[in-house]
C-alpha cells in the first residue's frame, strides 16, 4: 500500500462511530504480550465480521479518535533478544499475516498492523485464543457461543491461501523467463488459442489464466513466477519446494532446495540429480528410493 492508501485507510476507520471488533486504537502501549493477544483477537473478530483484514492501529486516542500520534516503533521493537515482529510470529497458531506500516498522518507519526482474517481455525497467540467483546478483549472459550459461531463461518467459508492477492508486489516482482515457460505450457494446452494468446501483453495473460486479478498479484503468481528475491513478499511462508532422495530404508541420503519460480522446479529436478545438491560426490541412489516434495507455501502448513 502506498502513503495515500494508508491514509485513506486509516480516515475510513477513524469515522467508524465506534470500535468495531476488528479495530484496536491505541496510544502508545506497546506490551509485546498484550500486542499479540490482540493479533488473535482481531484476527478472530475480523473473521466473525465477514471482513479479511482487521486493524491495530497505534497514535489514536481511544473514544475521540484523535490523531496523537505514537512513540511506538514497531520494526526496532525487541521481545529480549529477538525481534519483535519475528517473536510475534513465532507465538501465533496458526501463523497468520499482519503487515507493519509506520507512516504521518496529519504531521502525527502513527503505527498500523493489517491484520489477516482467521481462515481455517481460530488463531491463538502463546497457545490461547482471544476475541473482542465489545471494546475488550477477552478468551474466547469463556463466550461459547461467539466460539461455537466462528467455528461455523470458519468451516463453511474457507480461504484459498494462494488466491490472496499480495500487498505491494507487481508485475515487476516476476521473472520474465518464468512468465516466457508459462506461456509456452498455456500453447501447449490451448493450441486453438495460439493467436490469442500472440496478442497478450503479459499483465493480460497473466490476468487470463487467473494468477493476478485485475492486475494485482496474487500469492499464486509469486510461488510460480516469482523472482528468487521476491520471496520476502510471501513471508512468513517458506516459498521453496525440498526434493529428498531416500533409500530403501526410507532414511535421507541427499535433499535439494528449489526457489521461487516454482514453475522452473519440474524441469530443474528433471535434470541429472548428481548434479545437485551438497552431498552429490556421496551420491547413491537405491532401486527403491526416489524423490519426494517436502514442503512449500502456506505458512498454515508450519504453524
Amino acid at each position: 500500500m502506498t502513503i495515500s492508501d494508508l491514509r485513506f485507510k486509516l480516515d475510513e476507520l477513524l469515522r467508524l462511530p465506534s470500535e468495531p471488533e476488528w479495530v484496536e486504537f491505541k496510544h502508545n502501549n506497546d506490551n509485546p504480550q498484550e500486542i499479540g493477544e490482540y493479533l488473535s483477537a482481531i484476527s478472530n473478530g475480523a473473521a466473525l465480521h465477514g471482513k479479511r483484514t482487521g486493524y491495530i492501529v497505534w497514535g489514536i486516542q481511544d473514544g475521540s479518535h484523535g490523531v496523537l500520534g505514537a512513540n511506538f516503533r514497531p520494526k526496532q521493537a525487541k521481545k529480549g533478544n529477538e525481534n519483535l515482529e519475528s517473536w510475534l510470529l513465532r507465538e501465533l497458531s496458526p501463523r497468520i499475516d499482519f503487515t507493519i506500516h509506520e507512516f504521518e498522518h496529519h504531521g502525527a507519526p502513527v503505527v498500523m498492523f493489517a491484520v489477516q482474517a482467521a481462515n481455517s481455525i481460530p488463531v491463538r497467540f502463546g497457545g490461547e485464543a482471544f476475541i473482542r467483546v465489545g471494546s475488550y478483549k477477552r478468551k474466547l472459550k469463556d463466550f461459547p457461543e461467539k466460539e461455537r459461531r466462528l467455528w461455523q463461518i470458519l468451516s463453511e467459508s474457507p480461504v484459498d491461501w494462494s488466491a490472496q492477492i499480495v500487498e505491494g508486489a507487481t508485475l515487476g516482482d516476476l521473472d520474465r523467463d518464468a512468465i516466457a515457460f508459462a506461456r509456452i505450457q498455456y500453447r501447449q494446452k490451448h493450441p486453438q488459442r495460439a493467436e490469442e494468446l500472440d496478442r497478450w501483453d503479459d499483465a493480460t495473460f497473466l490476468n487470463k489464466v487467473k494468477v493476478c486479478v485485475n492486475g494485482n498479484v496474487t500469492r499464486a503468481a509469486l510461488l510460480l513466477l516469482g523472482k528468487t528475491e521476491s520471496a520476502y513478499l510471501l513471508s512468513p511462508a517458506q516459498a521453496r519446494v525440498t526434493w529428498v532422495l531416500r533409500d530403501e530404508k526410507k532414511q535421507e541420503k541427499d535433499y535439494q532446495h528449489f526457489d521461487l519460480p516454482l514453475i522452473l522446479v519440474g524441469d530443474c529436478a528433471s535434470e541429472d540429480p548428481q548434479s545437485h545438491g551438497p552431498a552429490s560426490s556421496q551420491w547413491n541412489p537405491v532401486p527403491s528410493g526416489g524423490y519426494a516434495i517436502r514442503s512449500m507455501g502456506d505458512p498454515r502448513d508450519t504453524a
